[in-house]
């Protein structure tokens, strides 16, 4: 077991302990606020909500989880995101009812223009967010963005089949905790519980480990996008 793991883990029993660790990892809560472009959040909003979520993620921390510091910068991550699309939305119905030249004429109609374009500047951002994210995350695995269409298989039921296997690690604690904290997928485990050769997996390892990444993540933008040219899950 780590030392940060047992520090959190000790955290949870002693409130104490819990400020204290807060307070040593400031930089750590601090750098996750780095690299976030377009946030409709102000940076002190935005370091508040990240301390209060790195509190959150040491009361729901288990081994299994794996990699703790990983585990807090996904939830500090998503919870920022989260936030700033609400202000988004809370942001785009807040729409003038009078033009400036004539207060007695509505102007809804324009109003609903520069939202849907506000709107479609803003998922544009948030997927550019994603995308340099999940770029991060499968980096770690040694797999580069851009080379997805090239490892993505080109028969249905290979990409079927990695899919299968990738929601099986998702939804394993044990083959979950492995793959986090090693990094590697459990060939043996899978090729016995699927009869399927260890070489099939390894084949396909870099694919398998981008669509884990993906499941075990929260990219909703992605996981839209990439289905309409690949069918990649």
């Amino acid at each position: 077991m780590s030392d940060i793991a047992n520090d959190v883990l000790a955290a949870q029993q002693d409130r104490n302990k819990l400020n204290q660790l807060i307070s040593d990892y400031l930089p750590f809560i601090k750098k996750q606020l780095s690299g976030l472009q377009g946030m409709r959040l102000e940076y002190g909003d935005m370091l508040s909500l990240a301390m209060l979520t790195f509190s959150g993620c040491v009361q729901q921390y288990a081994l299994e989880k794996g990699n703790f510091l990983a585990f807090c910068s996904t939830c500090i991550r998503n919870r920022l995101l989260d936030e700033s699309r609400k202000q988004v939305r809370y942001e785009s119905k807040i729409v003038p009812l009078f033009d400036d030249e004539n207060e007695n004429q509505p102007c809804v109609a324009d109003g609903e223009a520069a939202i849907a374009i506000y709107n479609t500047e803003q998922e544009q951002i948030s997927l550019a967010q994603e995308i340099e994210y999940f770029s991060t995350e499968v980096k770690k695995y040694g797999i580069d963005f851009d080379d997805l269409p090239r490892i993505c298989p080109k028969q249905v039921r290979s990409r079927e089949l990695c899919s299968k296997l990738a929601r099986e690690i998702v939804a394993t604690p044990i083959l979950h905790s492995e793959f986090m904290s090693t990094h590697r997928i459990a060939q043996s485990e899978l090729s016995a519980q699927f009869d399927i050769s260890p070489k099939t997996i390894e084949k396909h390892r870099k694919y398998i480990v981008t669509l884990v990444v993906l499941m075990d993540g929260d990219f909703p933008y992605i996981q839209a996008f990439l289905p309409n040219f690949r069918e990649v899950i």
